[in-house]
């Protein structure tokens, strides 16, 4: 059953739950782009175009912000940069926050 007006125990401000939210995004996806999506395959298959392509979206309610991990901006001004620093990872020019040395060295 869906809930538009979000669960009486919600743990976010909006009042839409985790489970909502998935329920409403999965209409959307499965619902409202069927006919999209068929148009495309029938055009992959008579252009012969077979690449795959695929997104995965982690979204992390209440998770450390991208100015602590990756966007540190460590020649930025005091108010704007990130109170931690940054160490480099196995790609050059490309560092992330000193609470990540793992990630640094697994880099590609």
């Amino acid at each position: 059953m869906l809930d538009l007006w979000g669960a009486k125990h919600s743990p976010f401000c909006d009042g839409i739950s985790r489970r909502e939210f998935l329920k409403v995004g999965s209409f959307g996806v499965g619902g409202l782009t069927l006919a999209d999506l068929l148009r495309l395959q029938g055009q992959s298959a008579e252009t012969g175009d077979r690449s795959a392509k695929a997104v995965i979206m982690v979204v992390v309610f209440g998770g450390v912000s991208h100015i602590d991990t990756h966007d540190m901006k460590p020649e930025a001004p005091a108010e704007i940069r990130s109170e931690f620093r940054s160490i480099q990872t196995s790609v050059p020019g490309i560092r992330v926050c000193e609470l990540m040395p793992l990630q640094a060295r697994i880099a590609d």
